[in-house]
């Protein structure tokens, strides 16, 4: 009988063995898709979503109104196109870039991942730790427009 019970014990877990499938790790892209804000992210009223192309050549950036590169350049959407990346940063360049570095060449962004939770965007002309003030995900999601 002992030999039947564990016969029974060992089919049991090989026949689990074959079922589980062990979880993706979350790739930069999966990390910064959402919605995200500046300010608050309880009520996320400066909000902005994160997608990207299906190709994943391209980060697009949504403000509901508009968001600012300078202050006469209002955009509702950027577009970042995807040039380097890796498990935690995305370098990019903004289409239609207005500002140029020191000299003279366009911008290279880089969207850094703190946590699964906290953005910041530096430049690669920037020292290496630079960042931005930090980008929030939304903990709700934004007043309707």
């Amino acid at each position: 009988m002992s030999n039947f019970i564990t016969l029974l014990l060992i089919l049991l877990l090989v026949s689990g063995c074959g079922s589980t499938k062990l979880a993706e790790p979350r790739t930069v892209f999966d990390r910064a898709s959402g919605t995200w804000d500046e300010d608050d992210p309880d009520k996320c009223w400066y909000s902005h979503t994160i997608a990207f192309t299906e190709n994943k050549d391209t980060m697009i950036i949504t403000y509901p109104l508009a968001g600012q590169v300078t202050e006469t350049d209002l955009r509702k959407d950027f577009n970042y196109s995807i040039v380097n990346l890796n498990e935690s940063e995305i370098y990019a360049f903004l289409e239609d870039e207005p500002r140029l570095t020191e000299t003279g060449d366009p911008v290279i962004w880089i969207f850094r991942m703190i946590d699964d939770d906290n953005y910041c965007w530096g430049r690669a002309d920037w020292p290496v730790n630079a960042c931005t003030p930090k980008r929030m995900r939304c903990i709700v999601q934004p007043p309707p427009e």
